[in-house]
């Protein structure tokens, strides 16, 4: 097993990559097992194989990350959940490649918390073009509701780009989300006096209408 393993961490990381299976096959558990075995060294070793588009063939180590956020988006790796949103956010500050950022922000997409929307929303107002696109939609894909109060930010603060898509994202996390039907409510009429045109006030009148509480019939 690595976890007995006595010889470097560069040869046991090369020879995991080395025994992966077929590419475009789900991992099994039990290679992602050994994959946490490595430890954080380990991992590190793997994200250093990420590089910028064109540079050199990376997929079997982006596979293998992608295969390791799954495996530890559950509930029984919380320890090395912390550690691997620490390390994303790691490598994703400290790329210039929008490709690199790119990679590693959806990972954090998928499995991130306050300190990951933190560094996206920091990415997006300091990035250029590409960059915003990417950490945009990063913040739309989020994996859970937490991402709504960075899209109310960009909503908020006049961006003429990404102003009406945000309004849209925002609601769209808050109606998906697992909030009581009162916090809803409350995080409807946060956004209303950004409901700039007749579609948006429509589009919010109509959610308000679909929550199970007293306040919301008296809208």
């Amino acid at each position: 097993s690595f976890s007995q393993d006595s010889r470097t961490i560069e040869s046991r990381v090369s020879e995991f990559l080395e025994n992966i299976p077929v590419i475009h096959i789900q991992l099994s558990d039990t290679i992602m097992k050994e994959l946490v075995f490595l430890g954080e060294e380990g991992i590190r070793q793997i994200c250093n194989q990420i590089v910028p588009a064109g540079t050199r063939d990376d997929s079997r180590p982006r596979f293998v990350l992608e295969n390791y956020t799954r495996f530890i988006s559950g509930q029984l790796y919380k320890k090395e959940k912390v550690r691997w949103e620490r390390i994303c956010i790691n490598y994703a500050s400290g790329s210039n490649d929008a490709g690199v950022k790119n990679f590693f922000m959806t990972q954090l997409q998928r499995i991130g918390g306050k300190d990951a929307i933190a560094l996206v929303s920091k990415e997006f107002e300091n990035g250029n073009p590409d960059i915003r696109e990417i950490c945009f939609r990063v913040l739309l894909n989020w994996h859970d509701s937490s991402a709504a109060y960075a899209l109310f930010d960009i909503c908020s603060s006049g961006n003429k780009t990404f102003e009406g898509p945000a309004f849209c994202g925002y609601t769209d996390h808050v109606k998906n989300s697992f909030l009581p039907d009162e916090q809803k409510l409350l995080l409807f009429r946060k956004i209303m006096p950004f409901a700039l045109t007749p579609e948006r006030r429509i589009r919010i009148i109509s959610e308000i209408g679909k929550l199970k509480t007293y306040q919301s019939l008296f809208y």
